[in-house]
């Protein structure tokens, strides 16, 4: 009785939510959750299997970044997604980011299951991520983030 009544809750909300958006930004929505559910659980798994096989973890960056780039590069071309980019901004963007990001990721996958390196990775995202909007942008820091980025901490820990 109480799986029908659970199911009987999520379809009065469901219903709702359609009821005040319309449905095509609901299913937009839904597919855009599953696209990000499949890339980075894909990259992680997919990943750990590269650098525990024949390829270095230089290899897998090169593959990472060089794919990416066919495929972004025309859009970024044809958009000129650059401007308004500061050489300052796109150097500090190219250190922290990207390549950096990659190896030592690719360097911790070669000795932790991906299991593992799906918290550390998603669990440390945004702690860092705050962590240099703290110190670099000067943003302060509300009571609710400091609680947040706590719990975020305690399980990265607990599963290590």
């Amino acid at each position: 009785m109480v799986i029908s009544n659970d199911v009987f809750i999520l379809k009065v909300l469901w219903s709702q939510t359609l009821a005040n958006n319309n449905h095509r930004s609901v299913l937009l929505g839904v597919v855009a959750a599953v696209c990000v559910l499949f890339f980075w659980t894909g990259w992680i798994v997919i990943s750990r299997l590269g650098v525990t096989s024949h390829l270095t973890v230089y290899d897998v960056t090169g593959l990472r970044y060089s794919i990416g780039a066919a495929v972004s590069l025309p859009y970024i071309i044809w958009r000129r997604a650059w401007r308004g980019l500061t050489p300052g901004r796109i150097l500090v963007l190219t250190l922290t980011s990207g390549v950096p990001y990659a190896l030592l990721s690719y360097f911790g996958l070669t000795y932790a299951p991906a299991a593992h390196g799906g918290v550390f990775l998603n669990g440390c995202l945004p702690i860092f991520t705050t962590l240099f909007g703290w110190l670099w942008l000067g943003q302060k820091g509300r009571f609710s983030q400091i609680v947040g980025l706590g719990i975020i901490l305690i399980g990265v820990t607990l599963v290590g």
